[in-house]
């Protein structure tokens, strides 16, 4: 959107990033962020803030989540009750605090009534208790909620929706305080800054459904986004079981998370986020609307103002307005701005991002791809003599399993010639063709080898790497593009021992690591192996703070201190599959293992490199 569209509105008391926010009629109650306990309300009539209350000082805050609970009995409609839970690193020093809020705009002057405030605990945050005033935590041991998200709904409010890391929903039953389903969302990317809705379009997210004409049956449904995750999630109370449905996801917003939403009517507007490619930090300033009704993406044209994520938007009360709160970009931020709701439903600044049309033409793209390819290959081998015919076919069925993946794949020969015969149709795509010839090579030199080669390369730990004529290796599109400025690029295969790309190689910065710990610091015989206390208590806080907070690498922890080997092998497959490191989609420069527990000499930290040392 354009500067015009949205309204400057007063500075944040204090910069912030992952606040949560909450309306109550003129007033949005900004209830702390990263790092940041201070909460303040915000009067939108006034345009001014004032302060609240802070967050109790052993509560870290770190992506958490904050909501309003119904209460059907209170006939108070000054007073609303705030519930706030959420954890730290790993799911350590979890929180569940609540408040109830009485309105700070109310005559100040009036000392008795702020006594009795003060008297009733109004406008602070205490623990979260169950009918017999016992403290209630919400989340198992081995849940992270950072970036939680969370709804209310059930026939009476009393259900908790939590979505959360490592693709996990579960309802908590706000009358019972306890646990009453447990599930997995269906989809490979991690779950966590999201967004996450009740669909509004049905009641509340309330559907009736009649069962052979006997009984309503009561279904809550909600809409879930994440990096390109879209689902519907449908929760049948009445057998407790949860069905899910996907949705598309607009391209645009595909590689997005951390974004701020707002639901209203049937759509969901999403605004800023981020992402990340290669090392580079990506934020974005555009502005998405998912239609729930017709199942449609569109992206507006005009965009927001700058780029940034971790905001938190909000509705007014009077749903004119979308209010945008704080937000990062290498800072935090204090920016306070407001948008009406109706300028994202005039057409004529919209772009519809049809994505099953896109999906079919890529589709259709890459069909036509293979017959073009097939033309080429089929143009090149009928320009070949005879006699290179049959050479290359003898060559090539010589080849030995060990020699080549597969006798019959020769997808390396089309490939070379593909790349060859589109150098000379198209000098645009010069470099990156020619490139791709260069890995094509290396992969079929590999392939050429005798087996004295390969024994050469296990006993001398040897490696081919492509180096230019002054023996400097090229190891980016950057090298390859300089060396191709040239009137006549020269490059050469050679054998490079592994330890010798220390030295020959450029020294490379790791700005994204994932760092995995498996911290082991209880034994079932504590005769033979005695537990270890520091492990838990000194160890695990003190890497998740210099990799976590320090180096901001994401730090993922077993959960459990009791663990046997099959449980560390589940550990890692769920690791792998969470983290997408298969693909490396979040795009790692780096993995670092930290195993701390028993060694063979006893208490003993080993690290990465196989090391092992001694602890006091």
């Amino acid at each position: 959107m354009s500067n015009q569209t949205f309204q400057t509105l007063k500075e944040l008391p204090n910069p912030l990033k992952e606040s949560q926010c909450v309306l109550h009629k003129h007033e949005l109650l900004i209830c702390g962020g990263y790092d940041q306990r201070a909460c303040y309300s915000y009067h939108t009539l006034k345009n001014e803030y004032k302060f609240i209350c802070e967050y109790p000082s052993d509560v870290k805050l770190v992506g958490h989540c904050v909501l309003k609970l119904v209460d059907n009995n209170n006939k108070d409609k000054n007073q609303i009750t705030l519930l706030s839970f959420g954890s730290n690193w790993n799911g350590e020093n979890k929180h569940t605090l609540v408040m109830k809020y009485v309105s700070v705009w109310s005559d100040d002057n009036n000392n008795d009534e702020n006594e009795i405030n003060k008297s009733n605990n109004y406008n602070e945050w205490v623990a979260f208790t169950n009918n017999h005033n016992h403290p209630i935590i919400i989340g198992r041991d081995d849940n992270d909620y950072r970036g939680v998200r969370a709804v209310i709904g059930g026939r009476n409010n009393h259900l908790l929706f939590i979505t959360s890391q490592y693709n996990n929903i579960s309802v908590f039953d706000l009358n019972t305080f306890q646990f009453i389903k447990h599930d997995t969302l269906p989809t490979n990317n991690n779950i966590y800054y999201h967004c996450f809705v009740s669909n509004l379009g049905n009641g509340q997210g309330q559907e009736m459904v009649k069962i052979n004409g006997e009984k309503n049956k009561q279904n809550y449904q909600m809409l879930l986004f994440c990096f390109k995750t879209g689902l519907s999630i449908e929760y049948d109370e009445d057998d407790n079981i949860f069905q899910f449905d996907q949705l598309p996801v607009c391209d645009d917003i595909a590689s997005f998370f951390c974004y701020a939403y707002v639901c209203i009517n049937d759509a969901i507007l999403f605004f800023g986020g981020y992402s990340l490619n290669g090392n580079n930090s990506i934020y974005s300033k555009l502005i998405h609307k998912y239609s729930i009704r017709e199942n449609k993406w569109t992206t507006f044209q005009n965009t927001l103002a700058s780029r940034f994520s971790d905001c938190v938007a909000i509705l007014s009360e009077d749903n004119t307005y979308v209010h945008i709160i704080g937000g990062y970009n290498n800072e935090f931020l204090s920016i306070h701005v407001k948008t009406e709701v109706s300028k994202y439903y005039v057409t004529i600044f919209e772009i519809e991002c049809k994505c099953k049309d896109e999906q079919k033409k890529k589709k259709e793209h890459i069909e036509n791809d293979v017959i073009e390819k097939h033309k080429k290959w089929m143009k090149w081998w009928n320009q070949r003599e005879q006699k290179d015919k049959m050479e290359i076919i003898e060559k090539f069925k010589t080849m030995s399993g060990e020699q080549f993946q597969q006798k019959n794949d020769i997808t390396y020969i089309h490939l070379s010639i593909d790349v060859y015969l589109d150098l000379h149709e198209n000098k645009e795509g010069e470099v990156k063709y020619l490139l791709f010839l260069f890995l094509v090579l290396i992969e079929l030199h590999y392939y050429c080898l005798e087996a004295a080669d390969f024994e050469k390369i296990n006993k001398e730990n040897l490696k081919l790497q492509l180096v230019d004529m002054k023996d400097n290796i090229v190891e980016s599109d950057e090298d390859m593009m300089k060396e191709f400025e040239t009137n006549e690029p020269t490059f050469k295969i050679t054998w490079i021992p592994f330890q010798q790309l220390i030295v020959v190689g450029k020294t490379k910065a790791v700005t994204n690591a994932l760092v995995i710990m498996i911290a082991i610091n209880e034994y079932m015989d504590n005769k033979t192996l005695s537990n270890l206390p520091n492990v838990k208590e000194k160890d695990v806080i003190n890497f998740s703070q210099l990799f976590g907070q320090k180096l901001n690498y994401d730090v993922v922890c077993n959960p459990s201190p009791k663990m046997t080997k099959q449980d560390v092998q589940s550990f890692l497959a769920k690791l792998i599959v969470n983290y997408e490191l298969h693909e490396n989609t979040r795009k790692y420069d780096g993995l670092i293992v930290i195993i701390c527990g028993h060694g063979e000499n006893g208490n003993t930290l080993v690290y990465i490199y196989g090391n092992e040392k001694e602890k006091g």
